[in-house]
């Protein structure tokens, strides 16, 4: 992808399709990320947000309205579902990996739906393999959102 961002997605059990897409539309929505050209890092080509801009002029967009392209990563991690247990993780809170696929799915394509009309790539991964890529960033700019 070009600009954009990367969304780390994982299930917890009780998930479903009315979930994904509150989810979507909160993710897509959400004013984390600053126009071209006000953002931190070199250049000022930064999309992520500080404390310091949300309090000057500069206002933070959302995906929705970002001026220019804006890409999408969205990479299965059901790993975000684990739970340290003593000197072990174990992930009894996740979906169970049919499920995921699942959601993982319709999550994918309900965002490629929802900004369809704008000039964005969404890409998606494999749900359940494993999978390498690279990551350049001018962060570090995480945020973690635990969304019913």
């Amino acid at each position: 992808i070009s600009k954009g961002c990367v969304i780390y997605l994982g299930f917890l059990k009780g998930a479903n399709k009315a979930a994904v897409e509150k989810a979507v539309q909160t993710l897509l929505n959400a004013k984390l990320f600053m126009p071209p050209g006000q953002g931190i890092g070199t250049g000022g080509n930064s999309v992520a947000v500080n404390d310091a801009q949300q309090e000057s002029k500069n206002k933070p967009t959302s995906i929705k309205e970002f001026p220019a392209r804006f890409d999408i990563m969205i990479v299965p991690q059901a790993s975000l579902g684990g739970t340290l247990r003593g000197k072990s993780v174990q992930y009894h809170s996740n979906v169970a990996k049919e499920d995921g696929k699942e959601l993982y799915d319709y999550f994918v394509e309900t965002i490629k739906n929802t900004v369809a009309d704008r000039e964005t790539t969404v890409l998606g991964g494999t749900y359940g393999n494993r999978q390498g890529y690279g990551l350049d960033t001018e962060g570090p700019h995480t945020y973690f959102f635990d969304l019913p």
